[in-house]
Order: structure tokens, then sequence, then C-alpha cells
């Protein structure tokens, strides 16, 4: 997310949601290309509580995220798991992937 991103600020209150509805299953953090401040700020106002700040962008380079709001879906071990996706819709339909995923059996181990 970036303070200055349109979709960002209204996204922060479903995030928020998402954060308190899933928090036993899921963990959500909230990445900030900018400095300390204002993410911090925003997050205390939304009650999130994993933020990174990450002024050079290194997540976002990484994981070849190049818009603003995005997410990828990681598993637990680091495992890249989903695309980059961008937008309120496309976060939100990863969300449900990662909570269906969850509740699918493991597959079985020879």
């Amino acid at each position: 997310m970036h303070p200055g991103c349109g979709p960002c600020k209204p996204l922060l209150p479903e995030l928020a949601r998402w954060h308190d509805t899933f928090t036993e299953r899921l963990a959500l953090t909230l990445v900030a290309d900018v400095e300390a401040i204002e993410p911090e700020k925003l997050a205390r106002e939304h009650a999130l509580t994993n933020v990174l700040i990450d002024q050079q962008s290194t997540v976002m380079h990484a994981y070849g995220i190049n818009a603003t709001p995005s997410a990828i879906l990681l598993a637990s071990d680091g495992t890249v798991r989903s695309a980059p996706v961008a937008g309120r819709a496309a976060i939100e339909s990863l969300i449900r992937l990662a909570l269906q995923d969850e509740t699918q059996p493991a597959p079985a181990r020879g």
C-alpha cells in the first residue's frame, strides 16, 4: 500500500475486518513503500498489527508487484502461492482462495 494511493485508504477498513475475522487462520501483513509515519498512523487507526515499512520497495520488486493496492499469497514456509493481484476485488478473492486452500486436506505423502 501507499498512503497517497486513492484505492488504498478505503481498503484499510476491509483489511482490518479481514484481519479480525481470520486472525486465527491467516496472517495479513501490510507493506508500505514510504516513510514509517503515515502507514503506522493508518495501521493504528485500523488496529492493524503486521506492518512492514519498505522505503526502497524491495518487497514489491522481489514479488513483481508494480501497483497499489496489491497482494500475493505466501505459504507459512515462505513459498509463493499466487501471482500478484491488484485491486480490492482481486485481493478479496485471494483471501478467499487462501482460506479455501487451508480447508483442503494435505496431499498424502508416500
